[in-house]
């Protein structure tokens, strides 16, 4: 028994379990988010924000739920990653300039369904986006760097819920920055 990525896997495999595995690659398509998608949705979130900050959530799937249904999915834009077997991969909420949340199932992170979401956001609002992760999230934290966010505000966490230090962070398109640059 050994952890093997997703490519390894599927050349190792035979037979049946290529097929399956081969199904998995099925395409992830992003699009609005559709109440009936509230469970898949929160699923979603619960795995990936369990996994990646173990004993931080500060509410329960319950209380979770019900915020998304009251809060989410009326006035802020919910696009899904929804694979084409049936299933929410991943997520984002955003309101004007602000990416609220993003997360990915971790069974599906690394195969560019993040950097799909954050290239909607980035084409919803051109000209500047923000958008807060915790500090510890390290994984998080590069992957939004490496797509052209910077650290704007460090915190430590006294106005959030979780009370967790945390990051904002604030993405703008290059021809901006260069201008800005430019006339100062």
């Amino acid at each position: 028994m050994a952890w093997l990525s997703f490519e390894a896997a599927r050349q190792k495999a035979g037979g049946g379990l290529d097929g399956l595995l081969g199904a998995l690659t099925v395409p992830v398509v992003m699009r609005a988010a559709r109440h009936e998608d509230t469970d898949g949705i929160i699923g979603c979130y619960l795995a990936s924000y369990d996994q990646v900050l173990p004993g931080v959530r500060a509410h329960s799937a319950e209380h979770v739920r019900a915020t998304f249904e009251q809060h989410c999915l009326h006035g802020r834009d919910v696009t899904v990653a929804y694979h084409l077997l049936g299933m929410i991969v991943g997520f984002m909420v955003t309101s004007p300039g602000l990416i609220e949340q993003l997360y990915i199932d971790p069974a599906w992170q690394h195969r560019g369904i993040g950097t799909g979401l954050l290239d909607q956001a980035k084409a919803r609002q051109p000209d500047d986006l923000q958008l807060w992760a915790f500090q510890q999230n390290t994984g998080a934290r590069a992957f939004y760097e490496a797509h052209g966010f910077t650290a704007v505000e460090w915190t430590d966490g006294a106005d959030n819920e979780e009370r967790t230090p945390d990051v904002r962070y604030r993405w703008r398109p290059v021809a901006n920055a260069v201008a800005v640059a430019v006339a100062v």
